[in-house]
């Protein structure tokens, strides 16, 4: 069906579309507008969130990393003092653990027969390996505590143990995957040296 239209009629359609054009740009504009700032606002609140995850983690990075220093020194202190009991050792490790329920694991280790001089008596024990250092670790890894030694502290991924041997200072490992009980791990290693005399024989973290 067709319709004539009239004189009136025709400038009321033709007014109605510059209208309507008009509408439909201020309406984009103000889409526009809007669209700008909620991405405006996503970004500062990103940027917020961001600020705040930052000032949290480095919180976080500052007490681990004041964990492992008392841990540390309070080992230092006991080699100082002549200890060469390895149990006096696991505990001050095992207490940390159990206080700092946040972290991971907790650890310490030794250069070769740098505690008591004597890593052959322990070789293959529950907190070594064959070479009978003290590399102890409990961690917990699958929700159960698991006391256990540390696997990489030579070679590749060691970083976190050589590092501070050779420096003398504190060291932040990146995330880094580590074998840990059988499963693949990514873990971030705060790592301080155990010095005795103003020299390195170990790290703790």
């Amino acid at each position: 069906m067709r319709l004539t239209l009239g004189l009136s009629s025709k400038i009321i359609l033709i007014g109605g579309g510059a209208l309507a054009v008009l509408l439909t740009a201020g309406i984009t504009a103000v889409t526009r507008i809007a669209e700008n700032r909620v991405l405006e606002s996503s970004l500062e609140t990103g940027r917020t969130l961001s600020k705040q995850l930052a000032a949290e983690v480095g919180r976080d990075l500052a007490l681990d990393v004041g964990t492992a220093a008392s841990l540390a020194s309070s080992l230092s202190a006991l080699k100082a003092n002549g200890t060469t009991d390895r149990g006096a050792y696991d505990a001050i490790i095992d207490r940390t653990f159990a206080d700092k329920t946040h972290l991971l694991g907790v650890w310490a280790g030794f250069e070769p027969n740098a505690l008591d001089g004597n890593d052959a008596a322990f070789r293959n024990t529950p907190r070594s390996d064959d070479t009978g250092r003290f590399i102890s670790y409990v961690n917990r890894i699958g929700g159960t505590e698991n006391i256990s030694q540390l696997t990489v502290y030579t070679g590749p991924g060691s970083e976190y143990y050589q590092i501070p041997m050779s420096t003398g200072k504190t060291y932040l490992t990146p995330p880094t995957i580590y074998d840990i009980a059988g499963q693949k791990v990514m873990t971030l290693s705060a790592s301080v040296p155990i010095l005795v005399g103003g020299k390195p024989i170990g790290v703790a973290g």
